[in-house]
């Protein structure tokens, strides 16, 4: 028999994850992006060398300081999507779309979350995750700290309050060991998680969730031990070169007050609105806000920050947000008649809406729809060259990978830029670089198409008659070691 609040759940969660999956589509098809150059190089590029064999190795690959478990999965997608077509945008949108799909996993948690208190609580906890830009901004990169957070406020959401279901509770286990086992840092949360459910729960029921937690667990040691030639070997790595050695603060620290500086930044007036929004909610929302305040209290713990470590933090504090909002519309209308409130809910969820919108289109957002997109493009139109032998990239070898180029040909980087004669250009027929940098190029190579980005000169493509011939002169990125560091 189907119950009423089983009714609306069939009919609300799939409109919500159609209306988030739409938003993350686009976004996906009209501004890529690459929001840290982790997302290529530790898990797109990788998986890429996996699928067809060749790709640029970072130096955490050469340290065995990676878990593969995201790379294999990205590259058997890259597989699926070679059945269909070879082309790099077809293949990489393959895997991003995949991933956009993931992110409707803790759409329809939250909406769980909050229909447990009423129906207009889990609708409105359900739009403002399916719509708020920084999740649709996440939603298709496949870094360890986006995926490892959305499986936690899956895991918060749908087992709160304490299940002692026996289906449940090694479902919870296996969430949070998973969570675990793609991000060390997210250790200790789930630990206390566990810890919560254990002293909260029957025997039967801790056997259970221990059971799930050591499937999980399991399963990556195993993994390394297949690719890495030990068990959990990438872990031991990872806790050496970050925790042990602080390897991250080499590519800068800050405050430990950064994290919530840089939400006052970015979202301005919002902010206080959204920490009296959840402190109306906290009767319902301990779990979420908690999770929230660890997982910031944690991170500012170490040196080396970037807003990605915490997006789900942020996560948990929106989803208690909207609770609260709802719970304050409630409040405000306590004697109204059921259309009104009905249309408050309404223009409460375009609020949200809007708030999104105008957060989505400010300075240092818009910048974050485009970043690197020019490269993007460049490398697509490369791919299109049929001649195309070898290839010059200027300012940074991270800017065309081979995820990007598909091309199983030599890669050449240079910085600073300087005149090539007839000998040292012949490794390569192409040069990507910036207009500006166009008067220090030989007369043989002529500009065929460029790129516009914001801030900077446009992102050119260089091409010159004739074949590639390879000398000494020029080391190929395949064959360059340590780089990253």
């Amino acid at each position: 028999m189907i119950t009423k609040e089983k009714s609306t759940w069939i009919f609300d969660v799939p409109l919500l994850c159609l209306l988030a999956f739409a938003l993350r589509v686009v976004s996906i098809i009209f501004f890529p992006n690459i929001h840290s150059p982790d997302e290529i190089f530790q898990f797109f590029e990788p998986a890429h060398r996996i699928a067809f064999g060749y790709g640029i190795l970072p130096w955490e690959f050469e340290e065995a300081a990676r878990s593969q478990a995201i790379p294999y999965f990205l590259a058997g997608l890259f597989r699926f999507g070679g059945v269909f077509s070879e082309h790099p945008v077809f293949l990489l949108r393959t895997a991003q779309i995949a991933l956009a799909g993931l992110s409707l996993l803790p759409v329809a948690a939250a909406y769980h979350f909050g229909s447990r208190i009423s129906r207009a609580h889990g609708l409105m906890a359900g739009i403002v995750l399916a719509t708020w830009y920084e999740g649709i901004h996440f939603s298709a990169k496949p870094l360890s700290e986006v995926l490892s957070g959305s499986i936690l406020i899956c895991a918060v959401c749908i087992f709160s309050p304490v299940s002692h279901n026996r289906l449940k509770a090694p479902l919870l286990g296996f969430l949070l060991g998973l969570a675990a086992m793609l991000r060390l840092q997210f250790l200790p949360l789930a630990a206390l998680i566990a810890f919560y459910f254990i002293y909260s729960s029957r025997p039967k029921a801790r056997m259970h969730m221990a059971a799930g937690i050591l499937v999980a667990f399991l399963f990556f040691g195993a993994l390394d031990w297949l690719t890495w030639g030990a068990p959990f070997r990438s872990y031991l790595n990872y806790f050496r070169l970050n925790f042990a050695e602080d390897r991250a603060s080499l590519y800068g620290v800050s405050p430990i007050y950064w994290y919530l500086w840089d939400r006052v930044r970015e979202w301005g007036p919002f902010f206080p609105l959204a920490i009296a929004l959840a402190y109306l909610s906290r009767k319902n929302t301990k779990p979420l806000l908690f999770s929230a305040t660890f997982i910031l209290f944690a991170h500012s713990m170490i040196p080396h920050k970037e807003y990605r470590f915490v997006h789900s933090a942020y996560a948990f504090l929106l989803i208690a947000c909207a609770i609260g909002s709802v719970t304050f519309l409630n409040q405000l209308n306590r004697d109204g008649a059921p259309g009104s409130r009905r249309w408050s809910l309404g223009w409460l969820a375009l609020l949200w809406v809007a708030t999104s919108a105008s957060l989505a289109v400010s300075p240092s957002q818009l910048r974050a729809w485009r970043d690197q997109s020019a490269h993007f493009h460049a490398a697509a139109a490369l791919y299109e060259e049929h001649d195309l032998c070898g290839v010059l990239v200027h300012e940074n070898w991270a800017r065309i990978p081979y995820v990007f180029l598909h091309r199983n040909i030599p890669i050449y980087i240079s910085q600073p830029i300087t005149r090539y004669d007839a000998k040292e250009s012949a490794p390569f027929n192409a040069i990507v670089a910036s207009l500006g940098d166009a008067t220090e190029l030989e007369p043989e190579f002529q500009m065929t198409k460029c790129f516009h980005r914001s801030g900077n000169d446009p992102v050119c493509l260089y091409k010159r008659e004739g074949a590639c011939v390879e000398n000494a002169l020029r080391t190929p990125v395949l064959k360059m070691r340590r780089l990253g560091t």
